[in-house]
């Protein structure tokens, strides 16, 4: 991933190419670490994959220590 992007829809990250690699559709998203990245919608926290797909839904309220 090249870098996070924040718009009025969300946020969500760029390739190398500068175009969307993860739709801005997230009101938050951590850094991307083992291949996940931690997401928050709804207000709840999950985790996508580079692709933006959601591995875990978001069900949690914290995403841990």
């Amino acid at each position: 991933m090249a870098g996070p992007i924040k718009e009025a829809s969300g946020c969500g990250f760029l390739d190398e190419q500068g175009k969307p690699a993860v739709p801005p559709k997230f009101e938050e998203l951590g850094q991307f670490s083992e291949g996940l990245a931690s997401s928050k919608r709804d207000a709840q926290i999950g985790f996508i994959d580079a692709n933006g797909n959601e591995v875990i839904a978001p069900q949690f309220w914290a995403d841990g220590y």
